[in-house]
């Protein structure tokens, strides 16, 4: 019964599209959807990211508003998934879809500059640490200096001139160390 349905039974073929093979410039150049689509499935690496996040914010808000409702949806998928691939955290990720549904796409990349936010916070976490921790070593070291000096006969201001001296810092900073470090021996 093929003859049958055969007016009924769609006839096409599909065409493999290398988005690698059109520049962003000539994707935004068609000003639809399916072009800016095409762009977000580019963003493979930083450097990608870099490139589309300096397309114009209204270019991105017009491209958006003239797509219909299905289309839009399937762009806050693609960009629900850049989020996931950039290690957005969930509230961030839905901060930005909502910035698509309310027609500001072009804010989307504003303050972006690295793929991974989630590392950098750790990365920033983990360098607070050892400053504190260094700044902790250092406490410790005008604490033991203080003490050495103090066993060795000399006074307060004969301290404060050595450390002076030898540290480079100043007298007020000296006068903290000594307050919090001289009378605790």
């Amino acid at each position: 019964m093929g003859d049958l349905f055969q007016a009924y039974i769609p006839d096409f073929t599909y065409k493999l599209v290398r988005t690698r093979a059109y520049s962003n410039e000539e994707l935004l150049s068609k000003e639809d959807a399916i072009s800016l689509l095409m762009l977000l499935n580019k963003i493979q690496q930083a450097e990608d990211f870099q490139e589309v996040s300096k397309i114009p914010m209204t270019h991105l808000n017009e491209i958006l508003q003239n797509a219909s409702l299905d289309v839009v949806e399937i762009i806050l998928a693609t960009v629900r998934s850049l989020c996931w691939r950039l290690n957005l955290t969930a509230e961030e990720t839905t901060d930005l879809l909502e910035k698509i549904r309310g027609g500001n796409m072009g804010y989307l990349w504003e303050n972006m500059e690295k793929m991974d936010i989630q590392l950098e916070r750790r990365n920033t976490a983990e360098q607070r640490e050892r400053a504190e921790m260094a700044e902790q070593e250092n406490l410790n070291l005008y604490h033991i200096l203080i003490k050495t000096y103090r066993n060795q006969g000399m006074g307060k201001e004969e301290v404060r001139e050595q450390l002076c001296l030898e540290t480079g810092q100043e007298k007020s900073k000296i006068d903290e160390l000594l307050a919090k470090f001289w009378e605790a021996e």
